[in-house]
């Protein structure tokens, strides 16, 4: 039985916090929310970086798939200019793995100190792949324009002491 913690019900899943891992569970059971956890899990294996989150484990459990992550505790942030850096790096590093994220946003950026971390590639997909979602689909598909985004509101920040 899992034994944790809900932290949020999202587009197709639910998330929750079990110690150190964070455990996604699709909903509903469908082929398709299926094939996009499985995908998720195989795009993060592409990855080792310390601004991308760590796949664990994919599996059944009690008649639905899950994906397991490290769980990234937020922690402050002490320098806006390093931490902005991290943000375009996180950029050079899905671009090298030749992949797009389609969903970057504050929330799926979590901050461990001056290195932000990318979480949740639901909505992922390799550039030689075809999109599994069209971009028309998509709050904000293209991930520089949204990383901008993001950078201009994070550089307003003040730093924390």
């Amino acid at each position: 039985m899992l034994v944790a913690q809900k932290e949020g019900k999202f587009f197709a899943s639910e998330v929750y916090r079990e110690n150190e891992h964070a455990v996604k569970v699709v909903h509903p059971k469908t082929s398709e929310a299926e094939d996009m956890l499985f995908r998720e899990h195989d795009i993060l294996l592409d990855f080792d970086s310390p601004y991308i989150v760590k796949p664990i484990d994919y599996h059944l459990y009690q008649g639905a798939y899950v994906l397991v992550t490290q769980w990234i505790e937020a922690t402050p942030i002490t320098d806006n200019e390093k931490f902005i850096e991290g943000l375009w790096a996180i950029l050079d590093v899905l671009e090298g793995a030749g992949v797009r994220h389609r969903d970057i946003r504050v929330k799926n950026i979590i901050p461990r100190g001056n290195i932000p971390v990318l979480i949740d590639f639901g909505w992922a997909h390799r550039l030689s792949e075809v999109p599994p979602v069209p971009d028309s689909a998509l709050l904000e598909p293209e991930d520089s324009k949204a990383m901008r985004e993001i950078i201009d509101e994070w550089q307003s920040r003040p730093t924390m002491t």
